[in-house]
C-alpha cells in the first residue's frame, strides 16, 4: 500500500517509479524491478516510514464530558487533549483511530465534526491534521472510525480530539441547523508507533 497525502512520494520512494517498477516486474517480468515495503505511510514531503503490516489502533483514552451550545449554527470549537510524546524519539501517530463517544442533546439536533489535531511543543496553537474531518448526527452512541492520518511527533507535542459544530470545506453548508445543546464524552482509540520506525527507501 502506498499513503501519499498530498504529495507524489513516500520519504525517499516516487509514486511513479515505484509504478512503474510494479509493472515492469509483474507484467514484463523483470525480476528485481520492483521494490517497495509492504506499507509505505507518507508523514511529509521528505518524511516516510516503511511498515509490514497496517498500524492498529493501540491506545485508548478517555475523553471526559465536553459541553457544547450551538446558536445560528455556530459554537467554539473544542479539543481535547488525548496524547502527549514523552520520549526523545517522539512518536508517530499512522492509521485509523476509533472512537465510541455519546452524544446527548437537549434541544436541537447536533451535527459534530470529529478531527484529530496536533499542537507542536511549546505552542498554544491546534492544527487539524491532514483537514480530514468525520461528521456525526444527532444524539446516541457512536462506535466509529475517525478518517486515518498521520503525523510525526516531536518530544512534548500533543494529539488532539477536534470537536468542531461549523460546516468546513469538505462538508459545506452541512452544519448544524440553528441551535442545538448538548454533551458529548466517550473514549477514542490512538494508533500510536515509536518515532524510531524505519524510514521508507
Amino acid at each position: 500500500g502506498h499513503v501519499s497525502g498530498e504529495h507524489d512520494r513516500c520519504g525517499a520512494i516516487e509514486r511513479n517509479a515505484a509504478t512503474l517498477g510494479f509493472f515492469n516486474e509483474k507484467l514484463k517480468l523483470q525480476s528485481g524491478a520492483f521494490s517497495a515495503p509492504e506499507v509505505c505511510i507518507h508523514l511529509n514531503s521528505n518524511d516516510g516510514i516503511a511498515l509490514n503490516t497496517l498500524p492498529v489502533a493501540n491506545t485508548p483514552v478517555a475523553v471526559d464530558t465536553q459541553t457544547f451550545n450551538i446558536v445560528g449554527g455556530v459554537a467554539p470549537d473544542i479539543t481535547v487533549p488525548l496524547f502527549t510524546s514523552s520520549a526523545t524519539d517522539g512518536h508517530i501517530l499512522a492509521g485509523v483511530a476509533t472512537a465510541n463517544l455519546t452524544v446527548s442533546a437537549t434541544a436541537g439536533t447536533p451535527i459534530l465534526f470529529l478531527s484529530l489535531a496536533h499542537q507542536p511543543a511549546g505552542s498554544a496553537t491546534w492544527t487539524v491534521i491532514m483537514d480530514q474531518f468525520r461528521p456525526i448526527k444527532g444524539a446516541g452512541t457512536f462506535n466509529i472510525d475517525l478518517i486515518g492520518v498521520a503525523k510525526r511527533m516531536a518530544l512534548g507535542d500533543k494529539i488532539g480530539l477536534r470537536i468542531s459544530t461549523q460546516s468546513n470545506p469538505q462538508y459545506t453548508g452541512h452544519g448544524t441547523q440553528g441551535g442545538a445543546i448538548g454533551t458529548i464524552k466517550g473514549t477514542v482509540t490512538l494508533p500510536i508507533l515509536s518515532g524510531t520506525q524505519p524510514s521508507a527507501q
